[in-house]
């Protein structure tokens, strides 16, 4: 059986690099031998494994949007201080700019492995 057509199961992990970046760890399983089984069976676990997954993926997403959103209302609010000097204003617009650029890379993560679950990947790229 040619790659392509194999099924696959997909898992999404967020990781730091060793400079304290955000990446996403994208991993694809072949799972041809589940995938095979008796139809009762595999109906069951096909249904068990996809509320899990969507389980995992929903709170996955909220820990990762609500992260970088956190940061930036918190500094939000810190920007609202009238007696803040200019480099400790400079300092926190770094942090929104930092947060907000993950938060837009986390969504856009989030969106290509949609994309690629769905298998509209090639069509967009």
């Amino acid at each position: 059986m040619a790659n392509a057509a194999r099924p696959r199961e997909i898992n999404s992990h967020s990781v730091l690099d060793k400079d304290g970046r955000n990446l996403r760890l994208v991993l694809a399983n072949d799972i041809t031998d589940r995938w095979n089984l008796p139809k009762p069976w595999k109906a069951i676990e096909m249904a068990e494994a996809s509320n899990k997954l969507k389980t995992t993926f929903l709170n996955n997403i909220s820990h990762e949007v609500r992260t970088p959103l956190n940061g930036i209302l918190g500094v939000m609010s810190l920007l609202a201080d009238p007696d803040m000097d200019e480099e400790e204003r400079e300092g926190l617009n770094e942090i929104v700019t930092i947060s907000s650029e993950r938060l837009m890379q986390t969504i856009t993560d989030y969106m290509d492995i949609s994309l690629l679950t769905s298998g509209n990947m090639e069509k967009i790229y």
